[in-house]
């Protein structure tokens, strides 16, 4: 037989039979392939619960996170982000617990967690401090559990240990400063004060606003500062905020010095503020000259130079300094030219210095050129303070025309009607001073229940002098007022009950006191 009808014939009966080796390759091949299969997908399966369960943290689900963590822990028990998450949902879980008991419980799951985890990844600091803040929340939990037991956690180790991982841990190192103030341990407190504020300067802007700002701890932030100062670590943020706390001392010149070294590191970051900053130094300082050149910069480099020259304005104002702001202003507008926010400034210098006649002439020209609604507030504010009624009525209703939502417009409106005894209007008035505060306001509710008071309103005063009392509480006058809105009511009992309250807040006040002692004598208005 020839080739070709051997090809043939192997075409027509098909390939020859495969040798058994070859079947056993190639079916180990496959098994191989389908477990590597199931094993990848069992990965992927993990990897996908993982990622679900952030998405769940992020929006305060920690209890679907819990759940789909435990799913993916099964599909990848070796992996120890998932053991980690774990544990973070479980404190989650345990400090949103209203109960005592669930949140022990909680607590407990997420500690096995996080341990579980470090078992897996013993050198990954996140996981050491996850066990901190959990074995924190035992420890808390312990003694309201468990009373006559000896507390067994101590999260020190773990706080120890996150430390020892990331030396210059910030947020490890700031959660043990807080948790050792708990416990009164100062003298460790003050050793990791001082290694904060030498490793990240900036963290003494957080640390003077805890309650452990005490002298020992200023004196270490202060040490530690130095240090920094002295290794070159972070000099800009190291030099101004030893900078600041050499102006809470009022050591000046130091100060200044501390802050201009400051500005020399990376001083592309310079900006308005920081300029600001300098000269206020200068002003506090009483170097009046020397604060208009930095205050000048931050001008130069403005965004915004009618809200920089309002903060510039303020330094003055707060350290009473109207004549020297009166001649940088005249030095502004030789390098600027008009501006009418330096003409309102120059206005408000002149009300602060009490030339009423002098802002009404400079008032007068801003008005012929420009007439804002900041114009005619203050036009409103000076006839105030001379006692001209009908020019306060006027400025101030053109101001609320020309700036309607501006509730301070309303206001000064509605006093000038009050001076003028046209209390139903100068009503009206405070109502939308109220609609379009940016925030209620208690005092604008008292004034509004004077004007209801001198309408014989006495129900509607007491409504407003309540609204008061629960926005300030602590204001003994709010209780009196409403105590005599009550009384004018015949109302003994409630005139009793908020005396006493006015009393219980100002108990020397005998006037108060002679009052309350009149409750018998009450007739109703």
């Amino acid at each position: 037989m020839n080739e070709s009808a051997t090809i043939s014939r192997g075409f027509k009966d098909g390939p020859p039979p495969m040798p058994i080796r070859a079947r056993a390759a190639a079916g180990l091949v496959v098994v191989l392939f389908l477990m590597g299969a199931g094993f990848f997908g069992l990965r992927l399966t993990g990897e996908l619960l993982y990622w679900q369960a952030g998405r769940s943290l992020l929006n305060d689900r920690p209890d679907l996170a819990w759940s789909r963590l435990q799913a993916a822990a099964d599909r990848a028990p070796g992996d120890s982000r998932i053991w980690a998450r774990l544990g973070e949902a479980g404190y989650k879980m345990c400090i949103g617990s209203k109960a005592d008991r669930d949140a022990h419980q909680w607590a407990g799951k997420a500690q096995q967690a996080y341990l579980a985890a470090q078992a897996l990844n013993p050198i990954e600091p996140k996981i050491a401090y996850g066990l901190a803040r959990v074995t924190r929340q035992l420890e808390w939990l312990h003694p309201r559990l468990f009373p006559r037991i000896k507390n067994p956690h101590n999260p020190v180790p773990y706080f120890e240990r996150a430390l020892a991982l990331r030396p210059n841990g910030i947020t490890y190192r700031y959660a043990l400063v807080r948790y050792l103030f708990t416990k009164r341990k100062m003298d460790r407190l003050l050793g990791h004060v001082r290694i904060l504020a030498r490793c990240h300067p900036p963290v003494y802007y957080h640390l003077r606003k805890e309650l452990f700002w005490l002298d020992p701890v200023r004196e270490a932030v202060g040490a530690g500062l130095a240090d920094a100062v002295a290794r070159g670590i972070d000099p800009r943020d190291a030099h101004m905020a030893l900078s600041h706390m050499l102006a809470e001392d009022g050591q000046w010149d130091e100060a200044i010095a501390a802050y201009e070294r400051g500005l020399g590191y990376r001083s592309f970051e310079n900006k308005p503020v920081h300029h600001i900053r300098r000269g206020a130094l200068y002003l506090s300082a009483g170097r009046d000259a020397d604060a208009r050149h930095p205050f000048v910069m931050a001008l130069d480099r403005s965004t915004d130079r009618s809200a920089d020259l309002g903060r510039i304005f303020d330094l003055y104002r707060r350290l009473e300094r109207a004549d020297e702001c009166l001649a940088f202003l005249d030095t502004l507008r030789s390098r600027y030219g008009p501006m009418d926010a330096i003409d309102i400034l120059a206005v408000r210098c002149l009300y602060e210095l009490k030339r009423y006649d002098a802002a009404r002439q400079a008032l007068a020209r801003v008005l012929a050129a420009s007439p804002s609604a900041e114009a005619w507030y203050w036009s409103a504010r000076i006839a105030q303070q001379i006692g001209d009624w009908d020019t306060m009525e006027l400025s101030a209703q053109k101001a609320t025309v020309a700036e309607p939502e501006a509730s301070r417009n309303h206001l000064l409106f509605s006093q000038a009607l009050q001076k003028q005894k046209k209390f139903v209007g100068a009503e009206a008035a405070a109502s939308k001073a109220i609609r379009f505060s940016p925030k209620p306001a208690a005092w604008i509710f008292s004034h509004r229940a004077w004007l209801r008071w001198s309408q014989k309103n006495w129900a509607g005063a007491v409504r407003d002098w309540q609204t008061a009392i629960r926005l300030q509480p602590e204001v003994a006058g709010f209780y009196a007022h409403a105590a005599e809105a009550y009384g004018k009511m015949g109302d003994a009992a409630l005139y009793r009950k908020f005396y006493a309250e006015a009393l219980a807040r100002d108990p020397e006040n005998a006037r108060y006191r002679a009052r309350l002692d009149q409750a018998d004598n009450l007739k109703k208005d």
